[in-house]
């Protein structure tokens, strides 16, 4: 299999290992999303000349950046981390796609080749307790940008709240103030929210720490003191929460 981006390459344009582009192209299971929806490229429609990798990706950028298709293209090629997320090597960068090609292929998976890869993206999402049920964590018109922009203190408290089943889990004791964040908690419910970004401010605070040494304990997991299946989902939460960096966080709020 031809290595699309070399290790060399990485190195140089991905300096932020844990950009949230980069988080989300290694956790999305891209592989079941090609198999479900290769029903939508039968012999009586023709075949797709474009890598359907690819191609799902942008869609999720577009729904993400809320861009236009032709937008979208140049985004590809002008950000590293946009390339990176939707597989398209320097060697192809500036001829991979005619931004019309979007548009064909929109109307090719319709709205329930669409719904597919929101679901995937979703069904990802509740395995590892981000979500549940019907609390989703966007607005209906957006492919989950939820993974990419959590901006919510809703979801940091809920964070807390994962990291405490790991810990129960794992049988260790858990390493900040439960108290503290149950009055928090209490203070914010009976606020009506009134004072969000105080409180995001307040929950951050106190969610850095903890998440510093949430993601010691899941890299000093061993095997077999615990199952691979563990080890593999604590990792993928440790990978999603790293999307609960502070900066973000406020930032959406204030630019609100």
């Amino acid at each position: 299999m031809k290595v699309l981006f070399p290790p060399e390459w990485v190195e140089t344009n991905i300096k932020d290992p844990i950009n949230e582009l980069v988080i989300i192209r290694d956790i999305i299971p891209w592989q079941k999303i090609i198999d479900r929806l290769c029903p939508f490229y039968d012999d009586s429609k023709g075949a797709f000349g474009k890598s359907l990798r690819t191609m799902i990706a942008l869609l999720i950028i577009l729904r993400y950046r809320t861009s236009s298709d032709r937008k979208v293209i140049v985004a590809v090629q002008e950000n590293r981390y946009i390339q990176y997320f939707c597989n398209v090597p320097d060697s192809i960068l500036r001829t991979f796609i005619h931004h019309s090609s979007l548009c064909v292929f929109r109307k090719r998976l319709g709205e329930e080749g669409i719904a597919i890869i929101e679901d995937e993206i979703f069904e990802l999402l509740r395995k590892v307790g981000v979500i549940k049920g019907d609390n989703a964590l966007i607005d209906s018109s957006v492919l989950p940008n939820d993974i990419i922009h959590p901006n919510d203190v809703l979801l940091v408290h809920k964070a807390f709240k994962k990291m405490a089943q790991f810990a129960k889990l794992h049988g260790i004791l858990v390493w900040w103030d439960e108290d503290l964040i149950k009055r928090l908690w209490r203070e914010y419910n009976l606020t009506k929210k009134a004072n969000r970004l105080d409180f995001l401010i307040k929950f951050n605070a106190l969610f850095i720490p903890a998440f510093k040494t949430f993601k010691m304990k899941v890299q000093a997991l061993k095997i077999p003191q615990t199952t691979e299946k563990r080890k593999n989902k604590a990792e993928t939460l440790c990978r999603l929460l790293e999307l609960f960096r502070p900066v973000q966080v406020l930032s959406l709020l204030i630019n609100r």
